[in-house]
Parts: C-alpha cells; sequence; structure tokens
C-alpha cells in the first residue's frame, strides 16, 4: 500500500510540472503578444523585464498558486517523508524551504515578476528532483540477505531450484540503478522470494541423473547431447504445462516459457510468476546450461547457489566465471551458446544492422552464429542490440531455439 501511494505522488508530480510547463509557456507567449508603444513602434514585453506589469504579474501568481496548492498536498499528506526517505541528503528540507519562500512571495500583494518567477522556478526544479527520486532497495538488500543465510540441504530438488533462481532475479535487481517508478518490480521479486521459501519443501534432495557428458574432468563439450524429451514409446510420462499469471498466452515469449520450463531447464520466480520482464544473470544462464548438460558431478562453492554451475561452466571453458550477478548482455549469451555447443566458425555479414559495429571484437564470432542459426534475431528498426541486457522472456525463447537446433542436430546425425 505504501509503495502504491508513492506512485500516485510521483504520478501528480509529473502531471503538475507538465501543467507548469504549459502554464509558463502561455504566459510568456501572452507577454510576448501584448505592445507596447514607445515612439519608436510596437515591442515585446518581457516578464521578467517589466516587474510593473500588473497583469504579467498576476498570471504569474496563478502558476505559483497552483503549484503551491499541489506542493502543499504533498507535505499535508505526509508523502513528502515517503518520498524523500531514499532521496539525497537535503532535498526534502529544500522542498520545504521552496513551498515557503513561494508562499511568502504569493502572499505579497508588492511583489514583482522578478520575485515570482524565481519562487516558481526554484519549486518547479526541486519537484523535478523529488519525481525522480531513486527507488528504495534496502527492503529487497534485505530479503536477499536473509534469503542467503538460508540453509538449502535437506529440500528438495525442484523446491531449491525455484528459490535459487527468485533469489538470483532479485540480485539482478539490486545490480541496476531503478528509479521510484519502477518500485513495483522490487516489490514484486520480494514477494517471489517471500513465496518461494514458503514452497521449499522438506523432503530429502532429489539426486539428478548423471547422464554420459561434461563432468569434473575438465573436458569441453565439444557436441554436446541435448536432453531426451519425453517421448510416446519412452515410457516417461511427460510434464504437465506450466502456466504462469505473468506470462499470457498470446505472448510472443509464452511457447517459450512453457517449453523450458517443462523441461526443467527455468523455473518460476515465485507462486505462478515467471517475471518475464526481469533481466536474466549470468550466473543463471551457467545454471541453465548446467541443467541441459544433465548436472554432472562437478565440484563448486557450495556458499552459493550457483557454486557447481559457476565451476563447471569454468572447467568447460564456457565461461570466465566472473560478474555472476551481473545481467547479461545479448552478446555475452550468444558466446556462451556457441562455446557450449561447440561451433564451427561460421561468417555472415551483419552490417544490414545498424548497430552491428557495436558487437565487441571477442563476440564477432558468437553473434553471427547466433544470428545465423537463428538463436538471435533483430529488435526492430534494424538493430542488434548486442550490449542489451537479456530478460527471461529473451532467454527462455533463446535456449528453446537452442535446444530444438540441438536436437534437429541429433536426428539428422543418428
Amino acid at each position: 500500500m505504501r509503495k502504491r501511494e508513492n506512485l500516485r505522488v510521483l504520478s501528480r508530480l509529473m502531471s503538475v510540472l507538465l501543467v507548469f510547463s504549459l502554464l509558463s509557456g502561455l504566459c510568456v507567449q501572452a507577454a510576448a503578444q501584448s505592445p507596447e508603444e514607445d515612439g519608436a513602434g510596437s515591442r515585446s514585453v518581457s516578464l521578467l523585464q517589466a516587474p510593473e506589469a500588473k497583469a504579467g504579474a498576476q498570471a504569474d501568481k496563478n502558476i505559483l498558486a497552483y503549484a503551491l496548492r499541489e506542493a502543499k498536498k504533498v507535505v499535508d499528506s505526509g508523502q513528502l517523508d515517503r518520498l524523500a526517505s531514499n532521496a539525497p541528503a537535503g532535498l526534502k528540507e529544500r522542498f520545504e524551504a521552496a513551498v515557503a519562500a513561494a508562499d511568502t512571495v504569493y502572499q505579497n500583494d508588492d511583489a514583482t515578476n522578478e520575485e515570482i518567477q524565481t519562487a516558481y522556478k526554484e519549486l518547479q526544479d526541486v519537484m523535478w528532483q523529488l519525481s525522480y527520486v531513486m527507488a528504495d532497495k534496502t527492503a529487497l538488500q534485505d530479503a536477499v540477505d536473509h534469503a542467503k543465510a538460508i540453509d538449502l540441504s535437506g529440500y528438495t530438488a525442484e523446491s531449491v531450484s525455484a528459490f535459487q533462481e527468485a533469489l538470483a532475479a532479485a540480485e539482478a535487481l539490486l545490480e541496476g540503478d531503478l528509479s521510484i517508478g519502477q518500485q513495483p518490480q522490487i516489490d514484486a521479486a520480494i514477494k517471489a522470494l517471500e513465496t518461494a521459501e514458503s514452497q521449499l519443501a522438506t523432503h530429502p534432495p532429489v539426486t539428478p541423473s548423471t547422464p554420459s557428458g561434461s563432468g569434473s574432468s575438465g573436458s569441453k563439450p565439444s557436441k554436446p547431447e541435448p536432453p531426451e524429451e519425453p517421448g510416446e514409446d519412452d515410457g516417461k510420462e511427460p510434464n504437465p504445462p506450466v502456466k504462469y499469471e505473468d506470462v499470457s498466452s498470446d505472448a510472443w515469449y509464452a511457447e517459450g516459457v512453457e517449453y523450458v520450463s517443462s523441461l526443467g531447464i527455468m523455473n518460476g520466480t515465485g507462486s505462478e510468476q515467471f517475471s518475464p520482464s526481469a533481466t536474466t544473470s549470468r550466473a543463471m544462464i551457467w545454471t541453465m546450461l548446467y541443467r541441459l548438460a544433465g548436472e554432472p558431478e562437478q565440484d563448486g562453492d557450495s556458499s552459493v547457489w550457483y557454486g557447481k554451475a559457476m565451476s563447471w561452466s569454468q572447467e568447460n571453458g564456457i565461461s570466465d566465471g566472473s560478474n555472476p550477478g551481473s545481467a547479461i548482455t545479448r552478446e555475452q549469451l550468444a558466446v556462451t551458446l556457441y562455446r557450449y555447443a561447440g561451433a564451427e566458425k561460421t561468417d555472415i555479414d551483419l552490417s544490414a544492422y545498424s548497430d552491428s559495429a557495436e558487437i565487441s571484437a571477442w563476440a564477432q564470432d558468437g553473434m553471427m552464429w547466433a544470428v545465423k542459426t537463428g538463436l538471435i534475431n533483430g529488435k526492430g528498426n534494424g538493430i542488434l542490440d548486442p550490449k542489451g541486457t537479456a530478460t527471461r522472456a529473451e532467454a527462455a525463447t533463446i535456449f528453446m531455439r537452442f535446444m530444438q537446433n540441438l536436437q534437429d542436430s541429433k536426428e539428422a546425425i543418428g
């Protein structure tokens, strides 16, 4: 409830500022259209240069009156304290001083245009700054710290995996700078963590099967085998379709989300939530590939949820294991999959994309391969956005294409 109130205040502040700008423009235009004869022809009268122009002063006071009414609503309702709780030091005091100064000027019948405009501009400036206060991530940091302190031994692999993905999504949010308008994302991440924790199942952990493939020996998987998908004759029951409240059936990523979820490559971030717009961390991609390889026996740092996946990725030349909590970029994702697949180098012309020159030199081979194989497409307007971060929706769709390509290759060979 508190966050929704903050957002309503933010919306009102932005609306007020827009009205301020429009009213200010109209007043300046009106003043510019009011000629004053001086014997040499008509000329425009500047509001700031003509303090004796009472009509102009009254127009400016109308703007100031509106600003004061809206600003005082923020103060009187107590919303200022909430909005300023994460603001730079002194912003709240500056806001209150601007309101007091503007009120003094408004009450002064002899106030000049210059005094009115100065008071108005100071109030406008401080309201703009207040509207861009950064979101308060304190609660999210507390939730992450609490989650990382939980001993996950003794819980089922499935519930632990869901918990770890919710934690990874929350950590990815902590890495970025979010404005107060993005507070719902933080609230959703906290809720997802709480839900995932409440759903930790206290059954003996499920031991994953270990298929042939890369393990802790350090050999690089040149042509990894995709996991077997449930079929009619293999005796396995297919996983039921996975549905999430925040994934519409007609969303462009719906098929990818259902595909990777049903195969256990990705899990939701909470009760019936997938968080498609959340960023995907590098650690999450390592974990997804580790699952794709069948979670082979692997030593790793047991103090972090991605420890085994990180060590496995390093030993197999898939990643250097750096910056696990950072959001993965599209070019980093392409290179990671390229290394996992052990794909042959390809050479295609990417100049049709206006931002192809932004692809890092080390990512050229991976991006060309990813585009050629259909894993990564343009994002519209002829751009690839190689430095852009990959959302969970994008990661799910790219992994679906990647796994289907691996399956097609296997069938073609076999």
